[in-house]
């Protein structure tokens, strides 16, 4: 598969709201368990955008 056919279905880039539809739609499916790839050299950002502006919906969510 070419790669623009995979990252056409990732979310990609700094929206949070495309990463949080994108794990809504996993879970709807029913995906139990997500896996959450950051292929990018500041790993530290990733986690700090998960940790601040995705992680938190679902808590509140789980609540």
């Amino acid at each position: 598969m070419p790669i623009d056919n995979v990252l056409s279905r990732w979310p990609v880039g700094n929206d949070a709201k495309r990463h949080i539809e994108a794990i809504e739609k996993l879970f709807a499916s029913g995906a139990t368990i997500v896996n959450i790839h950051a292929a990018q050299n500041d790993q530290k950002a990733a986690i700090e955008f998960y940790g601040s502006k995705v992680l938190p919906h679902f808590q509140r969510a789980a609540a």
